[in-house]
């Protein structure tokens, strides 16, 4: 069985209507509202609570698999922004979540210490779970709308995040990751739009069927929608420009800049390549 059509659920007639994918990817951005809410003050129990709605979350996908392997789970909101708001758990979207749940646990983990001494626990601790939100929408999701959405609060999430670590270097870095991130975003909505336009639906799998019959120009779709998850995925030659903003940015930010959020930009290339093939 071809891993494109795995991914894609085209072998697997079964569709699983739940909530649990809206639920797993909202979770720790409520998360991220509580740990706001105790503050400075109760800094530990903040860390703790983080720790907690990390590893949830990490429990939460991996309960995923007996239920996919069953059939594509998806939910799908009609009427939101009048396109609509489709979550979809495919295997792709499965093992990209559960990696990234693993990293962010272990960032937390990796947190507890590296926080006491740096002092970034209010900024650090709900951005970076809204970033995790953030980043399991990504690959969540089951078009390129909703996709784009969870995209763009990553952006802005992941700049939170990175100047967390007070001082001017800190800023700057933040400035060029949110410069880097709209820059990526804009020209994925040219993409999106134009295969929108070009196609009539932003879903991921009719677009698999459009696309192979030949009736849309797929060159400067993938020209823009390659660009736009390269540059989250720091694919060469966005990789010169990573050290100063890395160095310039604590442990703990940057072992999350180094797995998970990269892992949004791999994503989407694999499954920009499974559309186009």
């Amino acid at each position: 069985m071809p891993f494109a059509a795995i991914a894609y659920g085209a072998e697997i007639t079964r569709t699983i209507y739940t909530l649990r994918p809206v639920a797993i990817v909202l979770f720790p951005i409520a998360a991220a509202l509580v740990v706001a809410l105790l503050g400075a003050k109760r800094g530990r129990y903040a860390a703790l609570f983080s720790l907690g709605a990390a590893v949830f979350t990490f429990l939460g996908v991996l309960s995923f698999y007996p239920l996919l392997r069953q059939g594509i789970m998806e939910h799908y909101f009609y009427e939101l922004m009048g396109v609509g708001l489709l979550f979809r758990v495919d295997y792709l979207g499965f093992i990209f979540a559960l990696l990234i749940s693993l990293a962010w646990l272990l960032a937390m983990l990796h947190a507890q210490l590296f926080l006491e001494q740096e002092g970034e626990r209010r900024i650090y601790l709900p951005s970076s779970l809204i970033t995790l939100g953030s980043c399991l929408g990504v690959v969540l999701t089951g078009d390129l709308f909703s996709l784009f959405l969870f995209y763009e609060l990553l952006t802005f999430s992941s700049y939170v995040l990175k100047i967390s670590r007070s001082g001017r270097e800190a800023i700057i870095a933040g400035r060029f990751a949110l410069y880097m991130g709209l820059a990526g975003g804009l020209v994925t909505l040219f993409g999106i739009i134009f295969l929108y336009y070009a196609s009539g639906t932003v879903k991921l799998v009719p677009l698999m069927d459009i696309i192979g019959d030949g009736n849309v120009n797929a060159s400067i779709i993938f020209a823009c929608l390659f660009t736009g998850f390269a540059i989250k995925a720091v694919a060469v030659p966005l990789n010169l420009l990573i050290p100063k903003p890395y160095a310039a940015s604590s442990a703990a930010v940057n072992t999350l800049y180094a797995w998970a959020l990269i892992n949004v930009g791999v994503y989407g290339i694999l499954r920009l390549l499974f559309i186009m093939q």
